[in-house]
């Protein structure tokens, strides 16, 4: 019985088509061949991945040695005296126990953080509050850095607080004396003085 002749010049039923037999790959390779090269782009893309990864930690580890080394050279100048730190408000009624300290570098960069003690129960606590940059070419033009991404900023506040807060040391009597205001303000004699004052009743 004669084989059929198909268009592509092959014989009928298992025949290849004319670029598989161009290429050397058998039909029956064919799916194979097919999984291989969508193995190799696949691979070739988690290179590509890795390769992007690899660069952004790269990036945020010179980051984080640029943060360090700002901090560093604050502390340096604190010491030596050549980074002067002012009171963004020295008529606080806060200022017994919080004070924003403020401190311009020579590009008009200005570095600020907050030197502030909580009563916790019956003592007072020096708090970890952050350090803050603020430069107009920053993102939002301000950038905070926290204990958690770098600890030098501890040692910077207990820097700012030795040379420049020398008298920042709250006691119980501060509290004692706001919570005796506070207790006259609701007591009943004086709500009913306030109250009559009020009326124009003397």
């Amino acid at each position: 019985m004669d084989a059929k002749i198909c268009r592509n010049g092959g014989l009928g039923g298992g025949s290849r088509p004319a670029q598989h037999r161009r290429l050397g790959i058998p039909s029956i390779d064919r799916y194979r061949w097919i999984r291989a090269y969508t193995i190799l782009r696949r691979a070739r893309a988690g290179l590509h991945y890795a390769e992007e990864e690899r660069r952004q930690i790269e990036r945020i580890g010179n980051m984080k040695s640029q943060i360090e080394s700002i901090l560093k050279n604050l502390i340096d100048s604190t010491k030596n005296g050549s980074l002067q730190w002012t009171e963004h408000d020295p008529k606080s009624k806060a200022r017994g126990y919080k004070r924003k300290m403020v401190a311009k570098g020579s590009d008009d960069t200005v570095f600020h953080t907050t030197i502030e003690y909580r009563l916790v129960g019956e003592s007072w606590q020096l708090q970890e509050n952050g350090f803050f940059i603020e430069n107009p070419d920053l993102p939002d033009g301000c950038y905070l850095i926290s204990k958690y991404q770098n600890p030098m900023v501890v040692d910077l506040r207990d820097c700012i607080r030795t040379h420049f807060c020398t008298d920042l040391n709250p006691t119980i009597e501060t509290i004692e004396e706001l919570l005796e205001g506070i207790s006259k303000g609701i007591s009943i004699s004086t709500f009913r003085e306030n109250k009559l004052n009020d009326l124009g009743i003397d």
